[in-house]
């Protein structure tokens, strides 16, 4: 019994000093500094390559070639969106107003992102000098008197609309009363508004030669003489009209050896006189032609020539 109780004891010691030495040399495992892991640098420098790209890709996550694609993209929306769907018809427009006629009223034409500009002249076509305008639409339009004889209009922050514009002429005592629509389909960029009077910038002019021609002879008149026989209208009495043997289409006056002839054909002969204003042409065509008097004139139409014999 003895025996057997020694025998368990030798047992268990020795199981408890081989844990002993497990535990021992486990620590001693634990505490020993673990070998670092090494890369070769080829590898090293590789995975730094792939770790700046995927930052790279992460703050700028598209190339520079797909950048200014994009960017390009943006600009042609951006314009896109600011233009128009369609351009506007531009003219360059010349109208008649005739101040004796109540119901005259021409029509002038702006678009957005456009400057119209009026010009006022005479029946000479002398600038006449703007005494004073009024323009509809408020502050929906840009105006500015640009030299005296010219406005400049434009429309701002508006793509339709439509009012008037009345301007009063220096010496002219009738208003000239125009329509102004705003619009995107058509634009007047300039506009000649001649009227059928002489304003102060028209100068008499006096005709008398003198010299190799001998035209001593030759009647004294104003301008205005001239632009009524152009309207088909006699001067005075001092301007006789003479028969043609074409007369619905030469009228004839005489005054002092001088003939004023209006046509709207090509005067072949005689000469003109040598002065100024020995031909002036009206809006629709028509020719005044002061040249000396004669029985006969040749005339050309469309490469057919005409003798007017005159009565």
């Amino acid at each position: 019994m003895r025996l057997y109780k020694g025998k368990n004891f030798i047992i268990t010691g020795i199981v408890f000093s081989l844990l002993s030495t497990s535990i021992m040399a486990a620590n001693k495992k634990d505490k020993e500094p673990e070998e670092p892991l090494r890369i070769p640098l080829e590898r090293e420098a590789l995975i730094d390559d792939l770790t700046t790209e995927k930052i790279d890709r992460t703050v700028f996550p598209v190339s520079e070639e797909e950048t200014i694609k994009y960017r390009l993209q943006k600009q042609q929306e951006r314009k896109l969106m600011k233009s128009p769907i369609i351009e506007p018809e531009v003219s360059f427009r010349k109208v008649f107003v005739d101040t004796s006629k109540k119901e005259s009223n021409e029509v002038v034409y702006l678009a957005p992102s456009y400057v119209t500009t009026l010009q006022f002249l005479d029946k000479n076509g002398a600038l006449w000098p703007i005494q004073s305008y009024t323009l509809a639409l408020g502050k929906n339009i840009i105006d500015k008197d640009l030299n005296s004889s010219s406005l400049v209009l434009a429309p701002k922050d508006i793509e339709y609309g439509r009012g008037n514009l009345v301007v009063m002429l220096k010496g002219l005592n009738t208003p000239i009363i125009m329509t102004v629509e705003v619009s995107v389909e058509k634009i007047d960029y300039k506009v000649e508004v001649s009227l059928n009077d002489y304003g102060p910038n028209s100068q008499p002019v006096i005709y008398n030669t003198t010299g190799k021609n001998d035209m001593s002879f030759m009647a004294a008149f104003v301008v205005e003489d001239l632009y009524s026989m152009l309207d088909g209208i006699t001067p005075s009495d001092s301007y006789i009209k003479r028969k043609t043997s074409l007369p619905e289409d030469v009228e004839v006056w005489v005054r002092d050896k001088v003939m004023y002839v209006r046509t709207k054909d090509i005067l072949i002969s005689p000469n003109m006189i040598p002065a100024d204003y020995n031909k002036i042409q009206s809006p629709d065509n028509t020719y005044l032609y002061t040249v000396p008097y004669l029985n006969v004139i040749v005339l050309s139409r469309h490469g057919q020539i005409n003798q007017v014999k005159i009565y």
